[in-house]
């Protein structure tokens, strides 16, 4: 028995070439098992390896704050807030956000904390458009960040006043008017675009459906979980194969010195 006669006769499997007597012994059917699998393998890595190189694969997008602190992420602000009106204090997860609040009144040292760890920003969403005004973040900063699909706290229009002032019922009035006539949205419209006129990248930077691409992983056996399946799988038939061959032969050896001796 050759390994080139075996690679003949596995290439023959494929080609459904038809069953001519052999006289290789029966070991060929563990070795043609071993070729065949090499080819298997072989394909198998090749396409696992560009379907890894060549799809995107996406991070997941932490969108709560419980996500935040489970990932020993912090956040800052150049000012202190109120955070007994920001957060909910009798809520674990918020309770230790809150904690983690970091006051950086220098500009240049947050944005040091902000390129050097875990940081989340505290910035302002109105409709679809989300920026930060606080703080003027270079661009190639604010590209590293992604923005929650979902606000942490909901914010109302509308003026404070004294337990029974009597003008909250007429000011309010006006508010609601001019809120669903559409002032309000041209307002606030005029300011953000005042924002992007200087900063244009905020429009690309905090856009809510981006995702940032992680770096790709190699591969590992996982990959080939189903080729090593079928490894197994193949051995034994080929073994059951092989016990089967020797079996025949020797009792066809044993029937032809039975008829030599009588």
């Amino acid at each position: 028995i050759t390994i080139v006669g075996c690679i003949f006769w596995a290439i023959s499997l494929f080609l459904a070439a038809g069953d001519r007597e052999s006289s290789n012994k029966p070991i060929r059917q563990i070795v043609i098992w071993w070729i065949t699998l090499g080819f298997i393998l072989t394909t198998c890595y090749s396409s696992g390896l560009i379907t890894q190189i060549t799809s995107p694969t996406l991070s997941t997008k932490m969108e709560t704050i419980q996500q935040l602190v489970e990932n020993d992420f912090v956040w800052t602000s150049p000012y202190a807030l109120d955070l007994h009106l920001m957060l909910d204090f009798n809520d674990t997860w918020e309770s230790t956000w809150a904690r983690r609040m970091r006051v950086i009144p220098d500009q240049q040292n947050e944005w040091k904390t902000v390129a050097s760890s875990k940081v989340a920003l505290f910035g302002q969403q109105y409709g679809k458009e989300a920026f930060t005004l606080d703080s003027d973040y270079p661009p190639d900063l604010l590209k590293k960040f992604e923005i929650t699909r979902d606000c942490i706290n909901i914010y109302r229009i509308g003026l404070v006043f004294r337990a029974g002032s009597p003008y909250f019922k007429p000011l309010e009035n006006h508010i609601l008017r001019f809120h669903s006539g559409g002032l309000v949205d041209k307002i606030m419209n005029d300011e953000f675009e005042k924002v992007a006129m200087v900063k244009p990248y905020v429009r690309e930077v905090f856009d809510t459906m981006k995702k940032t691409v992680k770096v790709g992983e190699q591969l590992n056996v996982d990959n080939l979980k189903g080729a090593f399946l079928m490894l197994v799988i193949g051995l034994i038939g080929a073994s059951f194969v092989f016990l089967l061959e020797m079996l025949t032969i020797k009792i066809k050896g044993s029937s032809s010195k039975g008829r030599q001796n009588s």
